[in-house]
């Protein structure tokens, strides 16, 4: 049995880890893992050692799951020690999972993170637009050519010309972005629920637009897809009838026009010819040895879709496998997925956070965005909904 939380507005300590997290939020979405950010976490794990220390008995473990990813990650560590691995993305992935431990004090102090992801969303959405702006002027103000040479040189975003269409398209993105699907999630189930409609339907078109212009066909289709999913979920029975017969016509038009117009399904495409090289040289390499133990994180392979050596690739699942083998991934995934012990938990949480996490996962099949600050986030916020205790209204 836990114990029932303590609201963090009850607490003077419990409002400085609200206000250092809602600052490690914005910093990991606009910054990505500079210095700044990792002194913020820092700071936040600071004021919850003050809790542990000062409160051990009201500092439950709510969960195992997180302890699970990072003893798996750290074997995969271990191993990585008798392999040939990039030591610097070993060391990143080793210390990124320390993001899911922040779901104890989110429990501990009953910290809702919806209103602080709806906040970080729009700031993410307004800084894009402000990258955006600085790539098409910058070719006309002095100004505008520094702010973008500051995004670039700091790795924030990039400008690149997709040539998936017929003919090159630009597209700009800050290296979050995938993240701005879990507030558009989150808007998105607001409106469906008539919740402050007007305010929800300017922050989703805001959202939407930045998604749109990202150029990352990812996150276009399963931003698509998860909102196509929750009008379903959420719209009555009878009317699933009529959103089948509208939308099944617009999508195999639409899956005809992409296929017969342009290279978004095509093997011959750039991007879609390097991971079907990934896939062929994984297939290639992999062994028994390997399946079973894996090859240690951040372990070099032979990949034909770059020509060379990777030690990371586009697609997640298949560099889990090859760090830690088969075995540990399903450890792993599983710990993602089913953080509580306990049934009850997650037909109380419903259908909204899995699915968002589900989207999430599927997206991180063809874009390495689960296993970094912004990524695990989501894992949290999802562990939250499943694991927090029901609110007493006042």
């Amino acid at each position: 049995m836990i114990d029932a939380p303590t609201d963090w507005r009850s607490s003077g300590l419990g409002r400085l880890i609200y206000a250092t997290l809602a600052l490690f939020i914005v910093t990991t979405l606009l910054v990505g893992t500079t210095f700044l950010n990792k002194a913020v976490f820092g700071a936040l794990v600071f004021f919850v050692f003050i809790r542990v220390v000062t409160r051990p008995d009201a500092c439950r473990v709510v969960t195992f799951a997180p302890i699970v990813v990072a003893l798996i990650f750290m074997y995969g560590f271990v191993v990585g020690l008798l392999s040939r691995v990039d030591p610097a993305l070993s060391r990143q992935l080793l210390f990124s999972v320390s993001i899911l431990f922040l779901i104890y004090p989110l429990v501990w102090f009953d910290i809702d993170l919806d209103p602080l992801l709806r906040l970080s969303g729009v700031i993410l959405a307004a800084f894009s637009l402000l990258f955006l702006a600085s790539v098409l002027a910058a070719p006309l103000s002095g100004i505008a050519a520094s702010l973008l040479s500051f995004f670039v040189e700091n790795n924030l975003g990039f400008a690149a010309e997709r040539e998936f269409l017929e003919s090159p398209i630009q597209s700009f993105q800050l290296g979050t972005v995938p993240f701005l699907l879990l507030p558009l999630a989150i808007f998105a189930d607001a409106i469906l629920r008539s919740e402050k409609v007007v305010l929800n339907s300017l922050a989703f078109l805001s959202v939407l637009a930045v998604v749109a212009i990202s150029g990352a066909r990812g996150l276009m289709l399963v931003s698509l897809l998860l909102l196509a999913s929750l009008l379903w979920l959420r719209v009555r029975v009878a009317n699933r009838v009529v959103l089948v017969l509208v939308a099944v016509p617009i999508a195999v038009v639409a899956f005809s026009e992409l296929s017969s117009s342009t290279q978004v399904f095509s093997p011959a495409e750039q991007s879609n010819s390097i991971k079907l090289g990934h896939i062929r040289s994984f297939v290639d390499n992999f062994s028994v040895r390997s399946a079973i133990f894996g090859d240690g994180l951040g372990a070099y392979y032979y990949s034909s879709g770059r020509g060379r050596e990777v030690a990371e690739t586009e697609i997640t699942l298949l560099d889990m496998v090859r760090y830690f083998g088969v075995i540990a991934t399903g450890f792993l995934y599983a710990s993602l997925l089913l953080p509580a012990a306990r049934l009850s938990r997650y037909r109380r949480a419903g259908v909204f956070a899995p699915a968002v996490l589900a989207a999430y996962l599927v997206l991180s099949l063809s874009n390495p965005v689960l296993w970094n600050s912004s990524g695990l986030l989501v894992v949290v916020w999802y562990w939250l909904h499943v694991l927090r205790e029901p609110r007493v209204p006042a």
